[in-house]
């Protein structure tokens, strides 16, 4: 017994042990279970993730810096560009040059060249163009947006209340391509509202309209310039900058090479001189820093603007930048110019780009070499190139027949490239009324575009139709009614081929005149399937009965055989008045006025009257060259022009031919005609040696002018304080070069000069310029208006107005929109606006109301420089139109588009822009011209055209479906709704829908832990119990 307890103990021990080892193992796997429990439930969310394609992650602002030198710049300043594969993927382009062109530019671009950027700025939310495209240049170490080109035209939009709504301003947006295309999105809603103080600072507009005075915001503009030329290298442009902070600025980033560019000691008082360099022994600078609450600066209008001159450290000597072109005929680039920058002095050699690929060679007679020597103004090396497209003539024939049944077209095209006659574009060209393309001709519609200069034929044969094709046919009726719709006189109907062409004009309606402001006075347009109307409306003509009306007759007879020699002149004109009329000169024939009825005193009659004028046939066929010749010889007769020698010889020939045309007269008499014949004389011998004598002296007065005395002129103008003519007739005066001359400003009633801006008397020396000027009046003070004064400074002088423009405003006004008038009273020649205006300009019929506006000048037009305005064509959706069109002009030259005639005309649309007026700059252009389809004329007495429909109700039909609409519009918008509620909210804010399982996934966990716990559990129980 006692082996067997003792065994039986033992055993219970052994098992108790196990247990508790058990029990302690089960803790412990319990413990780490709760600490990693988070973890997996974090794990299966993730895990239930939806996979989506994210945008590609913007860079930080340390992958937005280029590189630098060290030899220039400390290398603690700059951080280091991003590598090849941090770059950001760059914004989705839009190829826009055709294939061939593209390829060769990027043969020709390597990493050190300069390439392209074209930049559109639209709106937003109605796809708008919002300032004009600009085509920028860099390298793939540059950020195209740090241009000045870039910042100029952000500035433009700004200007018209636009901000940048996508593309993150910290980005790295490099040059990476040939050429590449980007649109930036602009929006006119602000998140944040400013407006300018007192003091001239922005301050944010607080929820109750009220400003926030505790901070101070600027715009601020810095210009950096080539010291020698003044031209802009690059601009840092900073909106709404923290001025509280102080302003700083630095020379990189902003297009220029910044390790070849920066400031002398002497480049601006605003230095940060604890930031130089040391280069060749000299020391530079590349930072700014000011301060607006030390009062360094103080803005204008929430306006500061900087130009900084920079100085070229790298080498001491001039360099000139210039360009190597390659132009078609019309002076367009064919491919990117070769941008050189040389040191005056140099010299070198320039070879001609082979373009066949393109279709087109070198001009005929053009050096395919030419030798330069770099001077200062050095102009662009241009090769000129015309057209070497290769021909494709299609030729159509009927194929029973052989014969042909219709005129050849013939198209050209680039070497190599396919034509498609199948295409929309084309395939009109092909198709003829009555015939079917047979197949294998059919295949022959694609064909591909031989060598230049050379033609490829092509036989295209059809087959004629067993039966004509049927043509629909459209109606228009035209209804011809007074203002109360009241018909006055019979309609009329119109058919014609469905969209073939109608056009119909208001015919004149005995005691009505057509009311232009509802009737057009002609309705052009395309017959359709659907009949159509058109109103003409008129109203009652109360205007007196016509004069009475008499007509003569004048006919023009050969004097020997009575046979008319021209068509007569009918002449028409009120009873009792002057007939006024000038005999013709007809060719080879002389009035004889003997013979001839009278043309003294003559009227018109209530009877008709006839003139009979008889001509003489002349002798020789020369005189009229002759008589031509003198009267072209005598204004030549002025011994102010040319010198007296030759004048006097002129005079005598023009006497000698003279006299020889009284002595033959205009029929020659039976004596001279004998004495003629009997010396051997040919009478057209006699009039040649005299036409020859008289040209012959002409050219030798031509040959030897004389320099007149110089004359100068100076016009006087009187204008007020916007420029505008008082009404008074400019006065000009004339006088010798060099002499005096004084004018004293005139008196006008209701206006006192303006002694400010006028002297009381101008006095001045003729010069051999036309010279010009201006006589400023004020108006006099008017006691129910007050006057609000504009100052317009040029940005780089604000010490002293370039232009004051007084405005009169009526008492009791508040707000003024001076941003209105922008383009018109604040408007100053050779200058564009940069800032000062708004829509609502705060004023004060009891205060000062004078407001500052800042403008920069333009650059001067080369006029040596050549650039292309390319017009595209497209609707309100974007859909193009018809092919673009380029015009060519001199730099500074203005093109303005005419929407009624020639290219710019698209039958059945109507164009939207409204400023048509473009200037030719240094640079080409693109503009895009938007255009509206016109809407179908309503049938009402308004002259707009309606479908015939038969007697429909049309509206209970729009009626039906708009509410149809609605309903759809609701429903989307309630599911919507639903959708939202069902989705989830990711944790940086995204929306994901829920993925399959996910649910699932979380509570397999959840379960798992809770059989572990309950088995932990039941053991310890187990063994309290034991």
């Amino acid at each position: 017994m006692k082996n067997t307890r003792n065994t039986r103990v033992q055993k219970q021990q052994k098992k108790d042990k196990l247990q508790r080892r058990f029990s302690s193992t089960l803790m412990c796997g319990l413990v780490l279970l709760s600490s990693t429990a988070p973890i997996a439930t974090v794990l299966a969310d993730n895990e239930t993730q939806p996979t989506t394609q994210q945008a590609p992650t913007q860079p930080t602002e340390q992958s937005k810096v280029a590189p630098s030198s060290d030899s220039v710049k400390p290398s603690t300043d700059v951080q280091p560009a991003p590598s090849k594969a941090e770059q950001p993927a760059t914004p989705e382009t839009t190829p826009q040059a055709d294939t061939a062109k593209q390829d060769t530019q990027s043969k020709k671009a390597t990493a050190s060249d300069d390439w392209t950027v074209t930049v559109h700025f639209v709106d937003s939310a109605t796809g708008a163009t919002v300032t004009k495209d600009i085509t920028v240049k860099g390298t793939s170490d540059q950020d195209y947006r740090n241009t000045s080109e870039y910042s100029n035209a952000m500035k433009d939009a700004m200007a018209n209340g636009y901000h940048q709504a996508n593309n993150d301003p910290n980005s790295w947006s490099p040059f990476t391509q040939a050429h590449q295309d980007f649109t930036v999105k602009m929006s006119n809603s602000f998140e944040k509202k400013y407006q300018v103080g007192a003091d001239g600072f922005y301050h944010e507009v607080n929820s109750d309209g009220s400003l926030d005075m505790n901070h101070k915001f600027v715009d601020f503009t810095v210009n950096y310039t080539d010291k020698n030329t003044g031209t802009i290298l690059g601009t840092d442009f900073q909106e709404k900058s923290d001025a509280g902070a102080g302003l700083t600025s630095s020379t990189y980033g902003h297009g220029f090479d910044e390790n070849m560019w920066a400031m002398e000691k002497d480049a601006s008082p605003y230095l940060n001189l604890d930031h130089s360099m040391d280069y060749n022994g000299k020391t530079y600078y590349y930072d700014l820093e000011l301060s607006t609450l030390k009062g360094q600066v103080k803005p204008v209008n929430g306006v500061i603007t900087l130009t900084v001159p920079l100085t070229n450290m790298t080498d001491d000597q001039k360099y000139v930048s210039w360009n190597i072109r390659y132009v078609d005929e019309n002076g367009k680039d064919l491919i990117t110019p070769d941008a050189q920058s040389t040191p005056v002095g140099a010299t070198g050699e320039v070879l001609a780009e082979d373009l066949s690929y393109l279709g087109y060679k070198l001009k005929s007679g053009e050096k395919n070499d030419i030798s330069y020597t770099v001077t200062d103004g050095m102009k662009d090396i241009v090769f000129h190139y015309v057209k070497n497209f290769g021909n494709l003539t299609f030729t159509f024939k009927d194929v029973d027949t052989g014969k042909e049944i219709k005129s050849a077209y013939t198209t050209d095209g680039q070497p190599n490239t396919y034509f498609d006659g199948r295409s929309d574009e084309n395939k009109d060209k092909f198709a003829i009324k009555g015939y079917t393309i047979t197949d294998e001709s059919d295949n022959d519609l694609q064909q591909q575009f031989p060598e230049g200069g050379k033609t490829t034929s092509v036989v295209l044969k059809y087959k004629k139709n067993d039966t004509p094709d049927p043509v629909e046919q459209g109606s228009v009726t035209f209804k011809y009614v007074d203002g109360n719709s009241n018909e006055l006189q019979k309609p009329k109907t119109i058919k014609g081929d469905v969209d073939s062409k109608f056009s119909e004009s208001a015919p004149t309606i005995d005691g009505y005149k057509l009311d232009t402001s509802k009737s057009d006075e002609t309705y052009s347009g395309q017959f359709s399937k659907q009949g159509q109307t058109y109103y003409f409306v008129y109203n009652k003509d109360n205007k007196p009965d016509p004069v009475e009306q008499g007509t003569i007759t004048v006919n023009y007879l050969d004097a020997d055989t009575g046979k008319s020699i021209q068509e007569a002149t009918v002449k028409t004109g009120d009873v009792d008045t002057a007939f006024d009329f000038t005999d013709p000169t007809i060719e080879g024939y002389s009035l004889n006025s003997d013979k001839s009825d009278s043309l003294k005193n003559i009227k018109f009659t209530k009877t008709a009257q006839t003139i009979n004028l008889k001509y003489d046939k002349e002798q020789s066929s020369l005189r009229p060259v002759l008589v031509k010749a003198i009267k072209d010889a005598k204004p030549y007769v002025d011994t102010t022009k040319y010198e007296k020698t030759y004048v006097d010889k002129l005079s005598t020939a023009i006497q000698s031919a003279q006299d020889f045309l009284d002595n033959n007269p205009e029929k020659a008499s039976f004596f001279s005609t004998i004495v003629n014949f009997f010396t051997g004389n040919s009478i057209d011998d006699q009039y040649q040696a005299h036409i020859d004598q008289v040209n012959g002296a002409v050219k030798e007065v031509e040959a030897h002018p004389v320099t007149p005395v110089a004359k100068g002129t100076v016009t006087f103008k009187y204008v007020d304080q916007d420029g505008k003519s008082l009404g008074i007739e400019d006065k000009t005066v004339e006088g010798n070069v060099g002499d005096k001359f004084s004018e004293d400003a005139p008196a006008v009633d209701g206006y006192t000069l303006d002694t400010y801006k006028s002297k009381q008397t101008i006095d001045g020396t003729y010069t051999d310029k036309a010279q010009t000027f201006t006589f400023v009046y004020t108006k006099n003070a008017d006691q129910d208006n007050f006057s609000v004064t504009f100052d317009i400074y040029d940005e780089s002088n604000t010490d002293k107005p370039i232009k004051t423009v007084k405005v009169d405003l009526p008492k009791g006004t508040t707000e003024y929109n001076g941003l209105m008038h922008k383009d018109d009273l604040f408007k100053v020649e050779g200058y564009t606006y940069v800032s000062g205006l708004g829509t609502k300009m705060e004023v004060d019929e009891r205060g000062q109301n004078r407001f500052p506006i800042i403008v920069s000048k333009d650059p001067k037009p080369d006029p040596t420089v050549q650039s292309v305005i390319t017009f595209n064509f497209v609707d309100e959706s974007g859909k193009e139109l018809k092919a673009s069109h380029p015009e060519t002009g001199n730099q500074g030259d203005t093109y303005t588009v005419d929407p009624t005639n020639g290219y710019y005309q698209i039958d059945g649309y109507t164009l939207k822009n409204k400023d048509l007026k473009f200037t030719f700059g240094a640079k080409d252009q693109n503009v895009t011209l938007v255009y509206t389809k016109d809407v179908t004329p309503d049938p009402t007495p308004d002259p707009t055209p309606t479908p015939d429909n038969g007697g429909s109700d049309d509206n209970g039909s729009d009626t039906n479906n708009n509410g149809g609409d609605k309903s759809k519009n609701k429903g989307a918008d309630s599911k919507t709704d639903s959708d939202t509620s069902k989705s989830k909210t990711s944790k940086d804010g995204k929306d994901t829908l829920p993925s399959t399982g996910e649910s699932n996934t979380l509570w397999m966990t959840v379960a798992g832990i809770s059989a572990v716990l309950a088995i932990g559990f039941a053991l310890v129980f187990k063994r309290k119990r034991n």
